[in-house]
């Protein structure tokens, strides 16, 4: 779709509501994507790590099949604001507080403190795992000067100009990437990995404990970056006038028998598949499971 078609659905939709425009936009846009079948040396994602099933995987690879992915649009703002509560809770709250460390960018000129030498991503090597070095959030840019921590009374307006640098991390020897959102660092914590969820008002209220999932996804990141600590934070983007009901965290504890089996062992079988190893077992019973339901390749699936 291209700028006609933008300009079309924009005479299209004048009479239509701001919240209908956004509907529609989002259902055009933002509701829609394919999924490329992986190849022969691409890495499993740690977000996927709870949904992943090697089986679609290496069956998707060896039939070329493009994956469509349809998100309806009241789901799919809900995730967007989600996303959008990670850059608040680090870039304006826990940033400024001077507890979230990383790596910082200027949003004004691009400098960064990876750039600058101020911290360096954790990195694995030969498989020896470096933890590369944090810093806090500077008070200003290092190259154009822009505040990044806007104090009361500075004229500098409700926010800075500096945000939270996401790193690309990966471990070729385990066949996992991803992008972990941060670190805390604080009196007696030298350093805590986070991992941020964010929920509704119900969601939130049920969450007492890790979700299944989520702790794939930590371990993995432990794993990848060299901490013994972590915690899951379940953010509330509805919260009801109880300070306690912004923010829940949960602590991770690394489990290696749990690691080694949901994480090290279904990554191994789907690269192996992709490699030309033997097609892994399947996950679901019937093609009447839940999953198996909603899968793309579930025809294919039963069929092999």
């Amino acid at each position: 779709m291209g700028l006609a078609d933008v300009i079309q659905m924009a005479r299209e939709s004048v009479d239509k509501t701001a919240g209908e425009r956004l509907f529609e936009y989002t259902r055009v846009f933002r509701g829609y994507n394919e999924v490329e079948p992986m190849q022969v040396g691409d890495l499993v994602r740690a977000s996927s790590l709870p949904y992943l099933c090697p089986r679609e995987e290496v069956l998707a690879h060896r039939y070329d099949v493009m994956r469509a992915r349809h998100v309806e649009p009241m789901l799919q703002i809900t995730l967007d604001i989600g996303h959008a509560f990670h850059d608040l809770y680090r870039d304006v709250y826990f940033g400024p507080m001077g507890e979230w460390v990383g790596s910082w960018k200027c949003m004004m000129c691009g400098w960064d403190t990876d750039k600058a030498g101020l911290s360096k991503p954790p990195e694995t090597n030969n498989g020896c795992t470096s933890p590369g070095v944090l810093t806090k959030m500077p008070e200003k840019c290092g190259n154009c000067h822009a505040p990044f921590i806007v104090h009361p009374g500075s004229g500098d307006g409700y926010r800075g100009n500096g945000t939270f640098n996401e790193w690309h991390i990966e471990d070729k020897g385990i066949g996992v990437k991803g992008h972990p959102d941060g670190w805390v660092a604080r009196a007696r914590v030298r350093r805590l990995l986070v991992d941020l969820k964010s929920h509704g008002h119900r969601g939130f209220a049920s969450r007492r404990k890790l979700r299944d999932g989520h702790d794939l996804q930590a371990w993995a990141y432990q794993f990848m970056c060299g901490d013994d600590a972590a915690e899951v934070w379940y953010l509330n983007k509805s919260p009801w006038g109880d300070h306690a009901a912004f923010l829940r965290t949960v602590p991770v504890e690394f489990d290696k028998t749990g690691f080694r089996q949901s994480v090290l062992s279904p990554v191994e079988r789907t690269l192996d598949g992709l490699a030309g190893g033997p097609l892994p077992d399947r996950m679901c019973v019937s093609t009447e499971c839940p999953r198996a339901k909603e899968c793309q390749l579930s025809s294919i699936c039963f069929f092999c």
